[in-house]
């Protein structure tokens, strides 16, 4: 969704900067965009970004751990006995961190939840501090993660809920940014 709400937001004339983790995904016409490898330069580059921005939408799904001990070499079998322990930490909520720091733009985010959707995106809104949640089940048909199309509902701060029907992302990014343009 990323991707197609970059695109969307571009052709409408928007200035946009896309911070994006590793995707094989050609960049948008017009917009401007920021690699990242790791949750932490996520964090690091959307705080960075979002200074003066009308609208922050995080549509990426942030890891919520990383690994303890990074080792870029493959470990082999041989080097292992026994059972081989992958300890993690858990990571910063980028979302958070961002409406913590960055109180004048509208924050938007992404809930992707297989139950419980509606209650569990307005805990994170709420908690979060957002402007808009866009809630989505990658098991529901036509929200597949991959896929061309979505269907997604999204949640208003101010309680209101919109449930989008299956339609290509570029459709479901613009009806998100119909919304962001109301509350700008």
């Amino acid at each position: 969704m990323g991707f197609s709400l970059a695109n969307a937001a571009a052709q409408r004339g928007a200035t946009v900067t896309l911070v994006a983790g590793r995707v094989s995904l050609p960049t948008p016409r017009n917009v401007r965009r920021v690699d990242v490898e790791s949750s932490e330069e996520m964090l690091h580059a959307v705080i960075r970004q979002s200074r003066k921005v009308d609208a922050v939408i995080m549509a990426a799904a942030v890891s919520d751990f990383a690994p303890v001990k990074f080792t870029p070499a493959k470990i082999r079998k041989e080097q292992v006995n026994g059972e081989l322990l992958l300890e993690l930490k858990k990571t910063k909520d980028v979302l958070k961190e961002l409406t913590r720091k960055n109180q004048q733009s509208v924050v938007v985010g992404f809930a992707l939840e297989t139950s419980d959707g509606v209650r569990n995106a307005k805990r994170k809104l709420r908690e979060k501090k957002l402007d808009l949640i866009v809630l989505n089940n990658p098991t529901q048909r036509g929200a597949e993660i991959g896929g061309d199309t979505n269907v997604v509902t999204i949640i208003s701060k101010s309680g209101n809920i919109e449930r989008l029907k299956k339609m290509h992302k570029f459709d479901v990014a613009n009806r998100i940014l119909d919304r962001i343009s109301k509350l700008l």
